[in-house]
């Protein structure tokens, strides 16, 4: 690029509205999400907090015929696919978006919310991708803003810039002057709009609005962010590429299935649609089998400094499956859903009815033993597919609601995360030697073994004189030689497996 042209997008920058922070921030700070889907449920928590009761996520195919902008920018066959996030929540004016995106650091949500670092769009939105266009209508205003980390370098800003204009719903450019924005500064943002974005007139951004309606908000992305997503196959969802464990890991739609909590009683806060189908929210009440709820942890904190709520967490325990079939699938030599039902074990942790944790292991289940492992201990005793549902209402999820911010304090019964884990674990540690030992008395037929000593002494025995037919011998990767049988019943040094 010529330096009349690097000098002539730098002036122009100059006279776009921003942000006093370095050109770097937006990109600098979209890593305080480490996974796209923290920043997926931080955009859908906007929607909520909103008041929404629908949301629409689509992906909409893009083709716009090659044209020379007012600048001079050629921007040739551009081809895309733009993903579309449509709310019918209460929208905003022009001065709550700049408020919104210029308030770094600071919310006025509350903390009820779980929302109260300030940051929400200005990471999540860049995480997902480079460029993304905020539609907003409220109160007879129309508002469109543009947070891009690459417009930054195209325009050779040197702060920040987030170009703003808004209309009537007459469709007429606002010409008051505001602290952040003039009438010339919301001119030269519509050129720089339909410059950099897919939009190239005026007329195609007001038929966003029209869409949109009276109320309401829209976000538009497209850029980088196919580079880690995905749409699938039947285009029904949209996947995060890479290798992941569970589906909520790399499903949009399956992290919205538990994004927030639902059973019998508590029902979901909003619609959800992904490309037109719904997303259904997981009912724990359905999900759990063997369903138990234990006994509430009360920590003592002040009603009035949790919101005026008395502290509380609830604890649901159960399984994915029946006992019966876990035990059936664990006990057999090989299995498709051995490695699955063996693996998923663990926490849910909801602040406020919103997920902070998903699947945090308990400490029984990572605990190394010296003993060899038969089907009745990993369940009994290791916690093999146990589900916990965890929902509390006094601690301080982390910036990017993916865990709790640790407190420094010497009370010991303070509410501080590790005291609630701590409480879990004993609950989950009770329920597996009494509610789950008798369950599993019924589903394999004999007394229950009260005790790790006892289960181990009516299961160790010795090998049989003549090996019983059916059964071959084999050998451990160390050498040990064991036998395997029919049903893969079998037995390993003097101790039945």
């Amino acid at each position: 690029m010529g330096d009349a042209r690097k000098a002539t997008m730098e002036d122009m920058a100059g006279e776009l509205p921003g942000l006093r922070v370095a050109p770097t921030f937006l990109d600098n700070f979209k890593q305080a999400h480490a996974s796209p889907m923290s920043a997926w449920g931080d955009v859908i928590d906007n929607c909520r907090d909103a008041h929404a009761t629908r949301l629409d996520i689509d992906v909409r195919s893009v083709n716009a015929e090659a044209s020379v902008t007012s600048i001079g920018k050629i921007r040739g066959q551009y081809e895309t696919d733009l993903v579309v996030l449509t709310d019918n929540g209460s929208g905003m004016r022009e001065d709550d978006m700049v408020k919104g995106i210029s308030g770094l650091g600071y919310t006025d949500k509350g903390l009820e919310t779980g929302q109260h670092y300030g940051f929400g769009a200005t990471t999540s939105l860049p995480r997902l991708s480079d460029s993304c266009l905020v539609f907003s209508a409220r109160e007879g205003e129309r508002t469109v803003c543009f947070l891009s980390t690459k417009l930054q370098t195209q325009v050779h800003a040197s702060q920040t810039v987030t170009p703003h204009c808004t209309w009537t719903d007459a469709g007429i450019v606002l010409q008051s002057e505001t602290d952040f924005l003039s009438a010339a500064k919301r001119r030269k943002s519509l050129e720089i709009i339909t410059a950099f974005s897919p939009f190239t007139s005026e007329a195609d951004l007001l038929a966003e609005f029209d869409e949109l309606g009276r109320c309401g908000t829209r976000l538009v992305l497209w850029g980088s962010l196919h580079e880690e997503h995905e749409l699938t196959p039947d285009e029904t969802d949209i996947r995060v590429r890479g290798e992941c464990t569970w589906p909520h890991e790399h499903s949009l739609r399956s992290y919205l299935e538990i994004l927030y909590y639902c059973d019998d009683v508590v029902k979901p806060p909003m619609q959800i649609f992904i490309c037109g189908k719904a997303v259904e929210p997981r009912n724990w009440s359905v999900m759990l089998w063997h369903r138990k709820e234990a006994k509430p942890y009360e920590p003592r904190v002040d009603a009035e400094s949790n919101g005026g709520e008395k502290a509380v967490a609830r604890l649901d325990l159960g399984y994915s499956v029946e006992l019966e079939e876990l035990v059936r699938v664990l006990q057999a030599t090989s299995h498709p859903r051995k490695k699955e039902l063996s693996a998923y074990s663990g926490v849910f942790y909801y602040h406020r009815g919103r997920l902070n944790t998903a699947l945090k292991p308990l400490p029984c289940f990572t605990e190394v033993s010296g003993t060899l492992m038969t089907t009745t201990r990993r369940i009994q005793f290791k916690g093999f597919g146990l589900l916990g549902v965890c929902r509390e209402n006094f601690l301080t999820p982390s910036h990017n609601k993916v865990s709790y911010v640790l407190r420094e304090t010497v009370e010991s019964d303070a509410p501080k995360p590790e005291n609630l884990f701590k409480k879990v674990s004993e609950l989950a540690k009770e329920h597996l030697s009494t509610f789950v030992a008798e369950e599993l008395t019924k589903v394999l037929g004999q007394g229950a073994p009260r005790s790790s000593s006892q289960l181990m002494s009516r299961e160790v025995q010795r090998f049989p004189a003549v090996v019983p037919p059916g059964f071959q011998k084999r050998s451990t990767s160390r050498g040990d030689p064991f036998y395997i049988g029919p049903g893969g019943k079998g037995f390993r040094s003097r101790v039945q497996v």
